[in-house]
């Protein structure tokens, strides 16, 4: 039985890319002292308005999760002082996940660490690359959006 090559296309080179982002971000942030940061603390991290908070259903929704599996992350990142509940003033019975100032301290040291992998990669590839990548990136994104109803 001959097992097929999976084909080279576009769709398997930004799961790659977005893979070894990812693993570089998470390690430069443990060796940046945070030693308990993961991949699932980053995704859900970077479910959280920083400046509004955002809420738990929302949250599930944009991660493709429960309400359920988003509450348990969210417990552990409060309990580690990244995040807080708030009651939220659009509706009084549900609940806003925002920043902590320990969680707003690691965005900054995020903030940094991203754009050290960035001028890493320049430096391997060229800044215009990277200013085109990220230019391509943009405008795929755009156009893969879904319309607007």
């Amino acid at each position: 039985m001959t097992i097929p090559t999976p084909p080279d296309h576009i769709g398997w080179l930004l799961v790659r890319a977005g893979q070894l982002w990812r693993d570089r971000f998470v390690a430069a942030m443990q060796a940046a002292g945070y030693p308990d940061f993961t991949l699932s603390r980053a995704n859900l991290l970077g479910s959280v308005d920083r400046f509004h908070g955002t809420r738990m259903v929302d949250i599930a929704a944009r991660l493709g999760m429960t309400k359920q599996a988003v509450g348990q992350i969210v417990d552990d990142l409060e309990a580690a002082g990244y995040l807080a509940r708030e009651a939220d003033a659009e509706d009084g019975r549900a609940k806003r996940v925002v920043y902590t100032e320990r969680g707003l301290a690691f965005l900054r040291t995020a903030d940094r660490v991203k754009g050290e992998i960035e001028a890493e990669l320049a430096g391997k590839v060229g800044e215009r690359a990277v200013g085109e990548l990220s230019d391509l990136l943009r405008d795929a994104a755009s156009a893969m959006e879904p319309p607007s109803s």
